[in-house]
This record gives C-alpha cells, sequence and structure tokens, in this order.
C-alpha cells in the first residue's frame, strides 16, 4: 500500500500479485482471502489504463472463487469491462450472471436497461420499470430518473419532454440541486417554455 500511496504503480502491482498467490484460495476464511488484493491489482490496472491486465485479473479472480463465492460485484464489473469494450453481447451474458446470483440486483438491471436501449430494443424499457421497483435509496432513485431523462432525450420524442423534465427534477431535489449533469441536461436538451 505504501508504493501505491507514493505513485509507485509498477511495484504496487508487483506486491498486489504477491498478496493474491500467499493467501491460498482453500485456505479462504471470512478474514484471510485474496478478494481485497484481487480488488487492489484490478484498482491498479484500472489506474494505468491496463485493460488487459484488468481484464484477466477480474477473469482469475472469478475462475478461483467457488460457485458460491461468485458475487454480484465482480460480475457486474465484468459487464461494465465488456461495455468499454463494446462487446455488448459479453456485457449482457455478465448482466445474466449476475441475475442469476440475484435476479433484482438493481445494477444489473440499469446495465441491463441500457444494452437493450443500446440495441433499439424495447425490453429497454421492461428492465428501468424493474430496476424502478428495486430502489433502495435516493441515490438509485437519482440515477434511474438520469438514466431515463436521459433515454427520452434521445429518442428524441417531443411526448416525452414533460416525463424527461420531470426526472431530472427528481434527480435534482435529490442532490439538493447540486447535480451538473441535471443543468446540462436542462440546458443542452430541455426547453422549457410557460
Amino acid at each position: 500500500m505504501l508504493y501505491f500511496l507514493i505513485d509507485n504503480k509498477d511495484k504496487s502491482i508487483e506486491c498486489a500479485k504477491k498478496a493474491v498467490t500467499a493467501l491460498p484460495e482453500k485456505q479462504r476464511t471470512a478474514d484471510f482471502n485474496s478478494d481485497e488484493s484481487y480488488d487492489l491489482l484490478m484498482t491498479l490496472y484500472q489506474l494505468k489504463k491496463d485493460a488487459p491486465n484488468f481484464k484477466k485479473t477480474l477473469e482469475e479472480k472469478i475462475s478461483k472463487s467457488s460457485e458460491n463465492q461468485k458475487t454480484i460485484k465482480d460480475c457486474i464489473s465484468m459487464a461494465y469491462f465488456y461495455l468499454y469494450e463494446k462487446d455488448y453481447e459479453q456485457s449482457e451474458i455478465w448482466c445474466k450472471k449476475a441475475r442469476e446470483i440475484d435476479s433484482d440486483d438493481f445494477k444489473a438491471l440499469c446495465l441491463l436497461a441500457h444494452l437493450k436501449f443500446l440495441n433499439s430494443s424495447n425490453l429497454s424499457e421492461f428492465y428501468l420499470q424493474q430496476a424502478f421497483n428495486q430502489r433502495k435509496n435516493d441515490s438509485d432513485n437519482s440515477n434511474l430518473s438520469i438514466q431515463a431523462a436521459m433515454y427520452m432525450i434521445l429518442v428524441c420524442n417531443p411526448d416525452n419532454a414533460k416525463a424527461a423534465f420531470d426526472n431530472i427534477e427528481i434527480s435534482q431535489k435529490i442532490n439538493e440541486n447540486n447535480c451538473p449533469i441535471c443543468d446540462e441536461l436542462l440546458a443542452k436538451y430541455i426547453q422549457v417554455t410557460p
């Protein structure tokens, strides 16, 4: 961790790799496992913009986990990796793996809605509604409101203007009017006429 703090990413990666191998999976306990070391290693690869090693490390973490230890977080991380790589088919596969663990996972549903939107599928609305039903806090509500508003704007249907505006207002209220993306959407895409 010291190498990370002094911004020596290469030495940090070397130490994180050693930590992963020092924590054998067969001796895993709640307090003694390689998860945090893998997470640190993936973070370091992200900071270095090293996508191939990020993917390789995440795949290794998932493959070494037993079926009971596979986490939604890891599946969602892999889904986002493929989204950024523009491999929407693989991204959807990993979202579905997350939903095999928890079919009501908010992030998986939001990402599936986005993938369906990118593919011009009507299922986007279905997954948005499913995500709406799984909101747990204001952050979920704000994120989902912005996601829905953006889709309404991108579809360019004037009938959606009021709903898009309402969704942006919801997010502004949740964020106590400290929502730069809300301000940008209103300024660039929504024209309010009395």
